[in-house]
């Protein structure tokens, strides 16, 4: 930890909680890499959403998420930003797993 932190790593102490869709907005932040527009999303899921806890999309069920100080935080507790910030990300999810793969023809994935 020593090492890194005098290499230019950064203090990440406002993480208490983090998915794996967490890891390449982290990532990221930590190396100061330039980012496509779809990790730029990440990165904004990451800042504004809680941790998603539990995925839920076609099942009927809501997904659930954890607050930094671990409280379960329902998918009716966010505020409107929220809401779309995670509506974007199973939008983008579903184009990628069962749509078109729209998002392939687009910059999106290209970092700029």
């Amino acid at each position: 930890m020593k090492y890194a932190r005098l290499h230019g790593a950064k203090n990440l102490k406002h993480v208490k909680y983090v998915s794996p869709i967490d890891f390449i907005a982290l990532t990221a932040e930590q190396t100061n890499s330039k980012v496509s527009p779809y990790y730029a999303l990440l990165t904004e899921i990451q800042k504004e959403l809680p941790t998603i806890k539990v995925y839920a999309y076609n099942n009927g069920k809501k997904p659930v998420f954890v607050d930094k100080k671990g409280k379960t935080v329902k998918y009716e507790q966010l505020t409107k930003k929220q809401k779309q910030l995670y509506n974007d990300l199973k939008l983008v999810q579903y184009d990628l797993t069962t749509g078109n793969q729209y998002l392939y023809r687009t910059k999106f994935f290209e970092i700029g």
